[in-house]
């Protein structure tokens, strides 16, 4: 089913539809980090997981518009699928659910992720236990897109981009444990930003290809 089509033939007006982490990768790609990468993949961790992947400057969404599910890579065989309703190997191991239910566990209380990531970054230990593990999950699914893409640049967005660079520094350590080449890693600068820069430019680009209106870069 077409949304896009569908939208069109209700209110006449043409709409561009898309997901949030192709938007921010996007957003990265004209006024984040990536200005000058062609090639990279933004990981985005949010209440699931996904990868914005950028080729040769452009968005690359393969055959069926699913490259960059990366929520359903396949991680410990103890979490794999047993229905098509469970899918999602990655995503069970590093959501933002998946932090928010480990720290009910350990603290008896429902906490917000942003709180559970900043406590970890002031060195909360059950805080800290939980988002390490959480990152070592997320080394792995990185480790598998390299060994596939070999990007220039692999940025990681989200609430978790607020964490300290050392945490980036363990992300490194546990990919080389993995694989023999770790890419370069940079948490996203844009916020959710990222989100409304990649929204402008999904639009504004057609246009400026037909000529209509010019971009200021």
């Amino acid at each position: 089913i077409s949304l896009d089509d569908l939208t069109l033939e209700e209110i006449g007006i043409p709409i561009v539809l898309e997901n949030d982490v192709n938007l921010m990768a996007l957003g990265e790609k004209t006024k984040g980090i990536a200005k000058n990468i062609n090639n990279f993949v933004f990981v985005g961790e949010r209440t699931g997981i996904g990868a914005g992947i950028i080729i040769n400057r452009k968005l690359f969404k393969g055959a069926n518009n699913a490259a960059g599910e990366v929520g359903y890579l396949f991680i410990d065989p103890k979490y794999a699928p047993k229905s098509i309703r469970d899918y999602g190997c990655l995503e069970k191991l590093a959501s933002y659910k998946v932090i928010v239910e480990k720290a009910r566990k350990k603290m008896g209380k429902n906490i917000k992720v942003i709180e559970i990531f900043k406590m970890a970054s002031e060195g909360d230990s059950a805080a800290l236990n939980i988002v390490q593990e959480t990152l070592k999950y997320l080394a792995y699914g990185i480790s598998n897109i390299s060994c596939v893409l070999d990007p220039e640049l692999v940025i990681i967005g989200g609430g978790i981009s607020i964490l300290p660079l050392r945490f980036l520094e363990e992300m490194k350590v546990n990919i080389r444990k993995i694989i023999p080449f770790v890419p370069k890693m940079e948490f996203s600068k844009l916020g959710e930003d990222g989100v409304l820069i990649g929204a402008a430019i999904m639009v504004l680009e057609p246009l400026k290809k037909k000529g209509l209106i010019l971009i200021n870069k």
